[in-house]
C-alpha cells in the first residue's frame, strides 16, 4: 500500500545514515525514471503516523524527488527487538555495510534481549542474529576498546583490527605484570622485620594461633595498583574490606596439583594419600576464615567440591557460622560422561556444587524458581586452556542466580578467569586469583577482552 511520505518519521538511532554517493543518485534516478521497485518497510507510530523500519535511502530519494506518497510494507513486530533484527538483516544485504556500523547495531540489539533475559548468553544471541560466535565476541571487543585504542577503529577490516587490538593488550599486559611486580616487592619489603610465627611453632604451622597471627598480618599490609588476579587466594582476600563481597563462586584445587596433573580425571579421582586432604583442607580452612570476615552478611557462597571432602568442607563452613543448603546443586554434563578407567568404571556426567550462606540474615536469590541441576556443555578438550577449565555458560547459570547488577564478585581460584568473565558480563565488580602465572595470564586477557 502506498502511504503519505509526511507521516513517516526516522529514528535518530538508526543502525546507519544514508550516504549520498554515486550509487545513491543512480538510486534516485532509478526512482525518478522507474518509481519505487521495492518498498520500504514501516510499523505503526503514535496518531496516524509511521515509524520507518528499512528503507531509508528510498525514503530519503523520493523525499527529494517531491513525491508526496511511497509504497510501504506494514510490518507488526511483536517487540523492540523484532525491529531492530529486521533492519539489521536489511543491513547486511546491502553493500557497505561497514563492521564498524555492524557492531554498534549488534550491541543495541543485544543489549535490548539482556532487558528482556538477563542470563541471554552470547552462543544465543549468536543463533538467533546469524552471526558467529568468535566474530561476534570480536566486534564486541573491539567496540568496548574503541575508546581506549581509536586508531583500531579505522581500521578497514575488523579480523586485522582484532590481531591489531590483541597486540596492544600484550603490550598493556606487559606493563601491568611490571606494576604488579613493582607491588610485590613493595609488599615484601614492607614485611621485612614482621615475624609471622607464635614462639615455638614453625613457619607453616597450621594451628589457628599461627593461622590467626599470618592473616592479621596480612590485613596490616594491603597491595598497591588495581589488581583483578592476585597470585595468592589469601592474598585476594587481604586486599578486600571488610563485608564489601557479595558472592563468592569458586572450583577449588581439592586434592591436586594442577601443575603435575596430567588426566583430565584429577579432580574426581578417590585419593588414598591424606597428605593431599590436609594440604588441601589447610588451605581451604584459611580461605573460609577470610571469606568469613569479608562476605557481606548472608551472602552467597558457591563452591564446587569433590565428594570425598564433603564432610570436612562442611563442618569448616558450619564452624565459622555459614549456613549450608544440605542439598547441593548439580551440573550434569550435556552429551556422555567420561573416566579414568571406561573398562571398570561409568562415566562421570555430574558435579555437585554447595551453597552456602555467610553468617547473617540469608539474601534472597536474584532469580526465583529455578531448580538445583543445571544442564550444560562442558569444555571440550581441545579447547581447553586449563585441564579442569568450566565454561562461561555454566559460571553464568550459577551466578545469575545470586548476583546484581554493581555488586563485588571474588574466586580465590579463578583459573583462566572464566567465573569472572562471567560476572563481569552480568555487571558485577571482579577480583579472582589463581598462582600459576600462565592461567592467570589468560585470565586477564580474557577479561581486558570482556
Amino acid at each position: 500500500m502506498k502511504i503519505k511520505i509526511s507521516s513517516i518519521t526516522v529514528s535518530e538511532d538508526r543502525m546507519r545514515t544514508v550516504e549520498k554517493n554515486d550509487k545513491y543518485y543512480k538510486l534516485k534516478a532509478s526512482i525518478e525514471r522507474f518509481g519505487i521497485i521495492q518498498s520500504i518497510g514501516v510499523q505503526d507510530g503514535p496518531r496516524n503516523t509511521y515509524i520507518l523500519i528499512f528503507g531509508e535511502r528510498r525514503l530519503t530519494a523520493c523525499k527529494e524527488l517531491g513525491m508526496e506518497k511511497i509504497s510501504c510494507r506494514i510490518l507488526i513486530p511483536n517487540r523492540p527487538l523484532d525491529a531492530m533484527l529486521i533492519e539489521y538483516e536489511e543491513n547486511q544485504h546491502r553493500e557497505n555495510f561497514t563492521w564498524q556500523e555492524e557492531a554498534v547495531a549488534l550491541r543495541r540489539m543485544y543489549d535490548a534481549v539482556l532487558e528482556e533475559n538477563p542470563g541471554y548468553t552470547h552462543k544465543e544471541f549468536s543463533s538467533l542474529t546469524n552471526v558467529g560466535e568468535s566474530r561476534l565476541s570480536a566486534l564486541f571487543r573491539l567496540l568496548d576498546f574503541s575508546d581506549q585504542y581509536p586508531q583500531i577503529w579505522i581500521m578497514i577490516h575488523w579480523s586485522k583490527a582484532d590481531l591489531e587490538l590483541t597486540r596492544m593488550i600484550k603490550g598493556s599486559l606487559l606493563e601491568e605484570k611490571l606494576k604488579r611486580s613493582q607491588a610485590k616487592k613493595s609488599l615484601d619489603a614492607a614485611m621485612v622485620g614482621i615475624s609471622i610465627k607464635p614462639k615455638g611453632h614453625h613457619e607453616n604451622c597450621p594451628c589457628s594461633k599461627c593461622r590467626n597471627h599470618r592473616d592479621s598480618i596480612r590485613k596490616q599490609v594491603k597491595p598497591t595498583g588495581d589488581i583483578l588476579i592476585y597470585p595468592e587466594a589469601m592474598e585476594l582476600l587481604a586486599s578486600l574490606d571488610d563485608k564489601s563481597v557479595d558472592l563468592c563462586v569458586t572450583d577449588p584445587p581439592f586434592g591436586i596439583d594442577i601443575e603435575d596433573s596430567r588426566s583430565m580425571e584429577a579432580r574426581h579421582h578417590i585419593y588414598d594419600n591424606d597428605d593431599d586432604k590436609v594440604s588441601i583442607m589447610n588451605l581451604m580452612e584459611r580461605v573460609i576464615i577470610g571469606l568469613k570476615g569479608k562476605m557481606k552478611p548472608g551472602a552467597h557462597v558457591y563452591m564446587f567440591f569433590a565428594i570425598q571432602y564433603y564432610n570436612d568442607l562442611t563442618q569448616v563452613l558450619l564452624r565459622e557460622g555459614f549456613t549450608i543448603n544440605k542439598v547441593p546443586l548439580l551440573w550434569v554434563k550435556n552429551g556422555g560422561g567420561s573416566t579414568a578407567q571406561p573398562s571398570y568404571f561409568p562415566g562421570n556426567v555430574y558435579e555437585p556444587v554447595l551453597m552456602a550462606f555467610a553468617p547473617g540474615k540469608r539474601r534472597k536469590l536474584e532469580v526465583l524458581g529455578l531448580n538445583n541441576v543445571i544442564r550444560c556443555d562442558s569444555v571440550h578438550p581441545s579447547k581447553k586452556n586449563h585441564p579442569l577449565e568450566k565454561s562461561i555458560n555454566l559460571y553464568n547459570e550459577i551466578i545469575r542466580r545470586s548476583a546484581c547488577k554493581g555488586d563485588l564478585f571474588i574466586d580465590p581460584f579463578s583459573g583462566v578467569g572464566n567465573s569472572l568473565v562471567a560476572a563481569k558480563r552480568l555487571g558485577c565488580n571482579v577480583r579472582g586469583a589463581e598462582k600459576v602465572e600462565r592461567y592467570r595470564s589468560i585470565g586477564e586477557l580474557k577479561l581486558m577482552g570482556g
